[in-house]
């Protein structure tokens, strides 16, 4: 195990949270779904993806970084290094748009060092080279990082980033 503690000064009757839910919704959707419900989506369709990232506490949150690493078959979680049973990978079809204060980076790394959110773990990470210009090819980018730069999420704020998936010709159907 590896635990990490991380002590944060909250005044007494204040409460901290930070909350990132990503749902998807298919081509055959007219909804969002959120794990462990699933999009419904043809091969060479479209998945679309919703990040709603909320502050559900007392106190202002600044300097954000969320990490998506985009799904692929034998992936594992960015901090819970749990299997996540992918069955196909799909690929981004469009750069993601945010805010203004939110910059986006793109890396080519399914496995990209993430020290922002968990320094040294996995062991195997490699360099993400992260870049906030995405490649000409999207289909290479395989992890995105989000870092709020001068937004910050009052409480009880929430920031909805999307941005467009495609899904491969050779996904298995009822996947």
């Amino acid at each position: 195990y590896h635990t990490r503690t991380i002590r944060v000064a909250v005044p007494e009757g204040l409460s901290v949270g930070l909350e990132a839910l990503l749902f998807v919704k298919g081509q055959n959707d007219t909804t969002w779904s959120q794990y462990p419900d699933v999009g419904s989506t043809v091969r060479g369709g479209v998945a679309d993806y919703q990040l709603r990232i909320s502050n559900p506490g007392d106190v202002t949150m600044r300097d954000i970084v969320v990490v998506d690493i985009l799904p692929w078959i034998g992936d594992r979680g960015v901090v819970d290094l749990s299997a996540r049973n992918t069955e196909w990978t799909p690929v981004l079809a469009a750069p993601v748009m945010v805010p203004p204060g939110i910059t986006v980076y793109y890396s080519e790394s399914s496995n990209p060092e993430r020290d922002d959110l968990t320094p040294g773990i996995p062991a195997d990470a490699e360099a993400a080279n992260w870049t906030d210009i995405p490649p000409s090819d999207l289909t290479l980018v395989k992890s995105i990082k989000l870092v709020f730069d001068d937004a910050i999420l009052q409480p009880n704020d929430e920031v909805v980033i999307e941005w467009p998936m495609r899904v491969p010709n050779t996904a298995l159907e009822n996947k």
